[in-house]
């Protein structure tokens, strides 16, 4: 009798006895009855157990796809406009924001685990001291709703790191590109 006979069987509700009893009368001995449920228990449990195993992969699938996107998303382009930086960066979304300050031009970056990270992507200085500045970064740590106005106005490095900051601190507070722009938050804040 195929398993699938079996598999009806036991669909419609009938005990493993019943169906023994219909498999010894379609001619198999009791051994066989026997054998051929056990496969199809087996096979019933295999079956299950592949289920499970494919739920909990598509499972991971979604929450790995999931953070990795919240992690990467890509950047709200803010170009120009501070409120609208100033609105991502505060909910920790992902953004990208350019301030000029005369010639100078800096870049400024959120991402989702609450870091603002400013770059000096030109500047109008003499090639010696631009050198100096271009494609240097600092990034800085803020709580989620709570990005300081320091932040983008000011020039405290306090609570920042990176090759900016440490160029900065070298040259001191005379540097010409030590602007309000470069600011940073007075004391460390942490992301929450």
């Amino acid at each position: 009798m195929p398993s699938r006979t079996i598999e009806h069987l036991t669909h419609e509700g009938k005990s493993h006895e019943d169906i023994k009893k219909i498999l010894r009368k379609a001619g198999f001995r009791s051994s066989e009855a026997d054998d051929a449920l056990e496969r199809a228990q087996l096979r019933k449990h295999a079956f299950h157990h592949a289920t499970r195993i494919l739920l909990i992969i598509l499972l991971l699938v979604v929450l790995v796809g999931g953070g990795t996107y919240l992690a990467v998303r890509p950047a709200k382009a803010c170009e120009f406009d501070t409120d609208c930086f100033r609105h991502a960066a505060n909910g920790c979304i992902p953004a990208v924001y350019y301030q000029r300050v005369g010639t100078d031009t800096i870049k400024f970056t959120s991402n989702s685990f609450c870091t603002l990270t400013k770059e000096v992507i030109n500047s109008g200085e003499k090639p010696a001291i631009a050198a100096k500045f271009v494609n240097k970064k600092m990034s800085c740590e803020y709580n989620a709703g709570g990005l300081p106005y320091t932040m983008l106005d000011g020039a405290s490095t306090s609570g920042c790191s990176g090759d900016l900051v440490d160029t900065l601190i070298e040259l001191g507070p005379q540097t010409p590109l030590n602007s309000p722009t470069l600011a940073v938050p007075a004391e460390p804040v942490e992301c929450s």
